[in-house]
């Protein structure tokens, strides 16, 4: 069971129907009007909802099969819904590569970013974009949703740290992401 499975009702309640946040940003997410866009991590397939209303060719993939329920039960029939977990080896992908992929408020709660990124890379065609948003790190969740911090690594610990983004080739490049030095 995803962790998501257990609390599918209260999220689509509570997240609704409205705009998602990146599409509520302006200029984040270029013109999609027939392009292939993959959005990652869909639950109930706000964000892909979003996309096909743009014109976009949409497939969701999400490791909960309660949201993806949600998220087919609602439709529209065009998007293509697939479980799976998108930090693994992409095998549910048909090989065509998408033009852009999106994550709207959901790669905090994925616990394998860098296999996930690695997927990004791996669908995207050369030259393609990735939009994502993600909740401030001071705001990890509620007795509904937590976030998947481990232990020790929260908002509130301070000192560097490091993402690899890895690429198609398996080497990656590494950088801080962010400091949180006393000041």
């Amino acid at each position: 069971m995803a962790r998501y499975d257990e609390f599918a009702e209260w999220y689509e309640q509570w997240v609704g129907d409205g705009p998602p946040l990146i599409a509520a940003q302006s200029g984040l997410l270029p013109d999609v009007t027939g392009a292939r866009v993959l959005d990652i991590a869909c639950g109930q397939g706000r964000m892909s909802r979003h996309l096909a209303r743009l014109g976009a060719d949409v497939v969701g993939v999400d490791i909960s099969a309660a949201m993806l329920d949600k998220a087919r039960a609602i439709g529209p029939d065009g998007i293509a819904y697939v479980r799976a977990d998108v930090a693994r080896h992409p095998s549910w992908w048909d090989g065509r590569p998408f033009d852009g992929c999106t994550c709207d408020l959901a790669l905090m709660d994925i616990d394998e970013l860098a296999g996930t990124l690695s997927t990004v890379t791996t669908v995207l065609r050369r030259g393609g974009w990735f939009v994502a948003s993600i909740v401030h790190p001071c705001f990890p969740g509620n007795e509904k949703g937590r976030s998947s911090w481990p232990p020790g690594e929260g908002y509130e610990r301070e000192g560097p740290r490091r993402t690899t983004i890895p690429t198609a080739s398996g080497s990656g490049w590494a950088r801080p992401t962010a400091s949180c030095l006393p000041s």
